[in-house]
């Protein structure tokens, strides 16, 4: 008897705790909720109506037209495309080159932890400074890039790489990869260290060469994080706009527009927030089905 009215009290002070819990934590999930829900309630509300940009400015319900007018607009087809392209580019290089260099910062060799972190440089500088020294490095007059391959005699004079739509995107494509790539090895590096190394050694034992090796024992052993990553940098690189914006602002002509620097174009410029909600409702959609296959792979390397 004295047992059962034990655990009874102790079930009691546990609800008790729980219900404290709760109580504490539930002005800062409030907060949370209105600061994530009423901008996406607001932006799913606004696509679909005449909002323009100001306080005191009159919404008008008009139905799907912001939609129909944006894939009217042959803009919306480049900037999905170039976002598409944007994205293939840097999740394919970054995942190559980041495996690659984590398998070189892997091996023992003298100042190993100084070489980390000096690749750890690119992803730590401020986005604007990165843009500016990439602005620098590629300038048409005095960039670094045209005075070497000038000295080179691959060219005879100076080529504006940001101002040309030949160049521009390949440029941005370019310092993206250089920009991102540590956050890829630095999750590569973290995975190759939780590989058993018992594996490795049979596999040596058996006489597997070094590709065998990482083919049939590293990489299964990572596929997890593997998959995880590269939905991660899916979803962070088709949302990108920051460093796109102080490089070349969507241009020259279109050639490096993307749907957020649209949508930043569209809300800021043409103060059509209709238009802008309309598209960060298509991005919200794109990156919505990403993120399912994320949460997914996330589930699975609970289970695992």
């Amino acid at each position: 008897m004295n047992r059962k009215k034990g655990k009874e009290k102790k079930f009691s002070l546990e609800r008790r705790r729980a219900r404290l819990g709760i109580i504490l934590l539930l002005p800062s999930l409030l907060i949370i909720l209105f600061i994530v829900l009423y901008p996406l309630i607001t932006s799913f509300v606004w696509a679909f109506m005449k909002k323009s940009l100001g306080a005191r400015s009159e919404a008008e319900f008009i139905g799907l037209k912001n939609f129909l007018y944006l894939f009217r607009q042959p803009v919306f087809w480049k900037s999905l495309c170039n976002s598409t392209i944007l994205t293939v580019c840097n999740v394919l290089f970054q995942t190559v080159l980041g495996m690659v260099i984590a398998l070189l910062l892997n091996m023992k060799f003298r100042l190993r932890a100084m070489v980390r972190g000096l690749f750890i440089l690119p992803w730590a500088t401020p986005t604007f400074v990165a843009a500016f020294a990439w602005s620098w490095m590629v300038d048409a007059e005095n960039g670094m890039v045209n005075i070497i391959l000038k000295e080179l005699h691959i060219l005879s004079e100076g080529i504006p790489w940001l101002n040309q739509p030949g160049t521009a995107l390949i440029v941005v494509i370019i310092a993206h990869i250089w920009k991102d790539l540590p956050w890829m090895i630095m999750i590569f590096l973290s995975g190759l260290q939780m590989v058993p190394e018992q594996l490795q050694e049979a596999a040596r034992v058996d006489g597997a060469s070094r590709w065998q090796e990482f083919w049939n024992v590293t990489v299964p052993s990572m596929k997890s994080i593997i998959i995880i990553a590269i939905l991660l940098r899916i979803i962070w690189t088709f949302k990108f706009f920051d460093f796109v914006q102080l490089l070349t602002g969507g241009g020259p002509l279109d050639s490096t527009m993307t749907i957020p620097i649209m949508i930043y174009q569209q809300g800021f410029e043409s103060y059509s927030m209709g238009r802008a909600s309309a598209l960060g409702v298509i991005l919200f959609i794109v990156l919505g089905i990403f993120s399912l296959f994320y949460f997914k792979a996330l589930s699975k390397d609970g289970e695992m």
